[in-house]
């Protein structure tokens, strides 16, 4: 909220929290928007309002885009969101109009300050060798040139001159500039900060040139002078009125502190309230599981051999398919210890820094993947890698594997033993799925080497890592956990697995492992999921943005036909299903190509 609303106050007391909240909870909305998106939404106009100047206006939406961007999980900055935009693309979108209107400002101010600066421009070179007084006719040399009052009129005739001249340079650079989105960052405003001041400066050095030629002609009258002095004055003061406060505005704005108070003391672990986290972290997982499922564009490639059967076989058992967390707790029924009794008492407020500050501390170094830090503090607790951060549940695995950092999970990796990796959060995560949420195809391969049963594993959302990469858009995890999970756990359960697989898989375009799987096993086609409670059938059928029109985007070859085989007694069985799919494309308002 802080960042749609722009509320710089509210969005600096996240320094003080040293973002150990950010990496537990989902960056996303209902709609898929990260925070970035949120940056890169236009401003509300109350808050457009109080800055000068649209050019100004694009600067300070770019401040607070660059801002979040710097706090963002590398993973997440090009996420897609249910409207196929990263958070870069919607900006672009949402600031075309301040944009052109900053450039129109900025090309107007230009245009009016280089008249100004050419005019004083010729009028300086011309007061240059028309010397008050005139010349020696026998040397050529100024009749006042022993007068100090001339050398001050040449001084100031030579200053106006090369300040204007470099006014006039700073602003042409902005008439030529290409106007990009990044200009008005920096580039822009400085040389209008350098014309301003320039042109500021020869200004004022003209009315010097003209008070000096003044004195020398009056040979010091000085109730002729005085006046004439002051009313010499008036320009230079409407000008410093006028144009001296934005001058202010855009270098304060430019090179000051700026609005993001980076400086601000950061709160203690020992003050953190664990059950405002824990309130965060359920609301906003309720959030991301009831979201509808993304549907997104994008280029399809449909190269089959990447699922060549070059993996080794895994060996499948039903007993270790799913891992809750109460077995968990059973298989490590004392690797809390110390490190989990951190809990705040009531009465005092704080948490005791002997009991909790190994684990907490370990998991700031976990986000901020430094390793060193993390190996030294397990070499003083070797037992802190599997403790329980609670109330969220996560290990410290848990917490590098959503924050991107694959140097640290490889090391945990190496690590922790086979158990430990199947250790699961409250939301019932292992670091796979962490992995597949966050998209990092090394990080997963660094998992599956070490234990391939971690594929098979369900969170509380009935979701199996593969399902959370295809929900994350993340197609070259996918394709590489599609390769590593076994086709038969993802036939069983009637279907299940597979059919919320593919619906997630067709959600997010990506066709090629969408019928590589239905070609292998057809009649999964028509099982029903138990979140989704529809079917791929239906999911194809009721998506016409993957059929787009032959004639202006063919993807399909005219002998290349997709057809998907569904055997007879399957097709009895299912055929309410399937007639409730053919009468969802006839309500569909889009119509398809292919009927």
């Amino acid at each position: 909220m802080s960042i749609a609303n722009r509320q710089e106050k509210v969005f600096n007391l996240r320094h003080g929290l040293e973002a150990y909240i950010e990496s537990i909870v989902p960056h996303v909305d209902s709609s898929q928007n990260t925070m970035l998106h949120l940056a890169a939404k236009l401003s509300p106009p109350s808050q457009l309002a109080r800055i000068s100047g649209a050019a100004l206006q694009m600067q300070r939406e770019l401040q607070w885009y660059k801002e979040v961007e710097s706090i963002m999980n590398p993973a997440f900055k090009n996420r897609i969101n249910d409207n196929n935009q990263t958070a870069r693309e919607l900006f672009t979108y949402d600031h075309k109009g301040l944009l052109l209107e900053g450039e129109q400002w900025m090309k107007g101010s230009a245009t009016s300050c280089t008249v100004v600066g050419a005019l004083i421009i010729t009028i300086m070179f011309t007061a240059a060798f028309t010397v008050p007084g005139g010349n020696v006719q026998e040397t050529g040399y100024p009749v006042f040139k022993d007068e100090k009052s001339f050398t001050v009129f040449i001084v100031a005739d030579a200053i106006s001159l090369f300040s204007s001249s470099t006014s006039v340079l700073m602003f042409l650079g902005i008439l030529t500039s290409r106007y990009a989105e990044e200009d008005f960052l920096k580039s822009l405003p400085t040389k209008l900060i350098f014309g301003l001041s320039t042109l500021f400066l020869s200004i004022a050095a003209m009315m010097v040139t003209f008070c000096a030629a003044l004195i020398i002609m009056l040979n010091g009258k000085l109730e002729i002078v005085i006046p004439i002095v002051l009313l010499a004055s008036i320009p230079v003061t409407f000008f410093m009125l006028l144009q001296f406060p934005l001058l202010v505005e855009i270098f304060v704005s430019t090179y000051g502190p700026g609005m993001f108070n980076k400086k601000m003391k950061h709160y203690h672990c020992k003050n953190i309230n664990f059950t405002l986290i824990s309130a965060i972290t359920q609301t906003f997982s309720a959030a991301w599981s009831s979201s509808r499922e993304r549907s997104i564009s994008g280029p399809v490639s449909c190269d089959h051999t990447i699922f060549s059967d070059s993996y080794p076989p895994t060996v499948y058992t039903d007993s270790n398919m799913t891992t809750n967390n109460r077995q968990q707790q059973q298989r490590f029924p004392g690797h809390e210890e110390r490190f989990v009794e951190a809990e705040s008492s009531q009465g005092s407020g704080a948490v005791s820094d002997e009991m909790n500050g190994p684990l907490l501390t370990l998991y700031k170094y976990a986000h901020n993947g430094d390793w060193d830090a993390i190996k030294n503090y397990l070499s003083r607790y070797p037992n802190a890698k599997k403790a329980r951060i609670k109330p969220y549940g996560g290990t410290v695995l848990h917490v590098a594997a959503f924050s991107g950092n694959l140097k640290v999970v490889e090391e945990l990796v190496k690590l922790m033993s086979v158990e430990e990796l199947e250790m699961q959060d409250n939301q019932g995560n292992t670091g796979l799925s962490s992995a597949a949420f966050v998209g990092i195809r090394k990080m997963a391969e660094c998992f599956v080497s070490k234990n391939r049963n971690l594929v098979t594993f369900v969170n509380a959302q009935k979701r199996i890592p593969l399902v959370q990469a295809c929900i994350s858009n993340c197609k070259d995890m996918a394709l590489y956990l599609y390769s590593v999970t076994p086709f038969e756990f993802l036939c069983q359960d009637n279907g299940h697995h597979g059919s919320y697989f593919l619906q997630c898989a067709i959600g997010a375009q990506m066709l090629d492992i969408v019928f590589d799987f239905l070609h292998r096993f057809p009649c999964v086609a028509t099982k029903t999921d138990d979140v989704l409670k529809s079917n791929a059938l239906i999911r194809l059928s009721t998506s016409p943005q993957i059929f787009p029109s032959i004639c202006s985007q063919p993807i399909v070859a005219s002998n290349d036909t997709v057809r998907i085989y569904v055997p007879a007694q399957s097709l009895r069985e299912s055929k309410n299903i399937v007639l409730q799919g053919i009468k969802q494309i006839y309500e569909k308002e889009d119509p398809h190509i292919f009927g």
